[in-house]
């Protein structure tokens, strides 16, 4: 494992345009579980997820981080039936909001999880969730589990991927 600094580890799988050789990082990691493609998933991950004792949760979707939010106390909102599925099979509180109107180019719909951000306990939004079908379940499902968000602006939601916090 090639370890660049104490929290930075060089992965071992080499991403490529196709898939499911681009998956390999796509994954959500809590406290407690590595949910993901398993099979795809980079062997150091898993390794890392091992060494923690992390329980392996694997489902159909490789886009798994892409498709789904992931909040405090393994609380999750995903756009993937599968993922919602196989996580309520596991006893944990997942909840399914279809969503078919997120951008991401001309050719497809953008994820769930890709037009949005959890940093420091406020959920981000690429855009407005006002914009979507499915705003009224979303807006009850944070209130619900006491999550605060804001929208970035007025436009339709675009899934730009993800947004890091940097530390300086």
């Amino acid at each position: 494992m090639n370890i660049v600094s104490e929290n930075i580890i060089i992965g071992k799988n080499k991403l490529t345009a196709k898939y499911p050789y681009d998956i390999a990082y796509n994954v959500i990691s809590t406290n407690r579980y590595l949910i993901g493609k398993i099979d795809f998933v980079d062997e150091n991950i898993k390794k890392i997820a091992k060494q923690n004792n992390l329980e392996f949760i694997n489902v159909n979707q490789g886009y798994t981080k892409c498709s789904t939010i992931s909040l405090p106390n393994d609380v999750f909102i995903t756009s993937d039936k599968n993922i919602h599925d196989t996580l309520i099979s596991k006893n944990l509180k997942s909840y399914y909001v279809y969503m078919n109107d997120i951008y991401l180019s001309e050719r497809y719909n953008g994820f769930l999880g890709g037009c949005c951000s959890f940093i420091d306990d406020i959920l981000i939004f690429f855009g407005s969730i006002e914009k979507t079908e499915s705003s009224r379940n979303l807006k009850s499902i944070l209130k619900e589990n006491n999550i605060n968000y804001i929208n970035i602006n007025c436009d339709k939601l675009i899934d730009y991927g993800s947004m890091i916090k940097i530390l300086m």
